[in-house]
């Protein structure tokens, strides 16, 4: 991530917004997400083996953000009180 809020520490075709909160971010920095979608073999005795014929998405999670999720806490309950939460953009 970069650290300030304007990116000019990030190269340019390294830079997105958080799917979330919108935060800007660096996509080859340690712990940010990017959506993937492929296909699982279940196992006997649970979970699944390594994703086989995996699509990445050009869409983006920062590490707050999901860990949030994992806690079962929707990253956008922090925006439910926002003065423009009606307004038409």
């Amino acid at each position: 991530m970069s650290n300030d809020s304007t990116g000019l520490g990030i190269p340019v075709s390294r830079r997105a917004l958080c799917v979330y909160c919108g935060e800007l971010i660096d996509t080859a920095a340690d712990h940010v997400f990017q959506l993937a979608y492929g296909w699982v073999e279940n196992r006997k005795r649970g979970g699944s083996h390594a994703t086989q014929f995996m699509e990445r998405r050009n869409k983006y999670a920062c590490k707050f953000c999901i860990a949030l999720l994992r806690k079962g806490i929707s990253p956008d309950q922090q925006s439910l009180f926002a003065l423009n939460l009606y307004d038409d953009e």
